[in-house]
């Protein structure tokens, strides 16, 4: 290592907000390879005040998000992020933080939030730090068939079979999910 790198000071001992300040600016497709430099740096990529600052300065940001099963073992699906290099060609990169993803599930994007429904469970995935969180149980016994968003409230349209005398019967419901508050509202039958 030259003498001159060295003496140089780091970029984690400058303020935090200087340290946003020059992150922000930096093209979100090398956030993967600061993200390895330090903890520090994880924290900060995974940080929602980085994002608001970039959204600040302008930077609009789209990501491709896909649920994929895994050739090599035809059980495991996961959450896929395509990264999208300039001059470079176009590759779906695991996201290793997050958990295997329902087979069966319904997902839906509300800002940088994906919400995931199937017949067990609901999530939330933060997609700027890749962190799930789990949703509180929707509120009936459902099969999922669909889902929407309609200003930031999430809609399963769906139903369960139940049993009427000997046989058994469809009954369609809609289910909602207030993504701001994480609760349920009343259903809708």
């Amino acid at each position: 290592m030259s003498e001159n790198m060295e003496k140089s000071p780091e970029l984690s001992s400058l303020p935090d907000d200087v340290t946003v300040e020059i992150v922000a600016r930096v093209p979100r497709s090398h956030y993967p390879t600061l993200n390895r430099v330090s903890k520090s740096f994880r924290k900060l990529i995974a940080s929602p005040t980085l994002y608001e600052r970039r959204s600040q300065l302008g930077y609009k940001e789209h990501r491709v998000y896909a649920v994929l099963r895994n050739p090599n073992t035809h059980d495991d699906f996961g959450f896929y992020i395509l990264h999208r290099k300039v001059g470079c060609s176009n590759r779906l990169v695991i996201a290793g933080s997050l958990d295997h993803m329902s087979y069966d599930g319904i997902y839906v994007s509300v800002g940088s939030k994906v919400y995931g429904f199937s017949d067990l469970n609901a999530l939330s995935i933060d997609c700027t730090s890749h962190t799930v969180q789990p949703i509180s149980h929707i509120p009936q016994v459902m099969t999922i068939r669909v889902a929407n968003v309609i200003d930031k409230k999430v809609y399963l349209i769906g139903g369960s079979y139940f049993p009427v005398g000997s046989w058994d019967t469809w009954k369609s419901e809609v289910t909602v999910l207030d993504t701001e508050t994480q609760s349920w509202e009343p259903k809708f039958t």
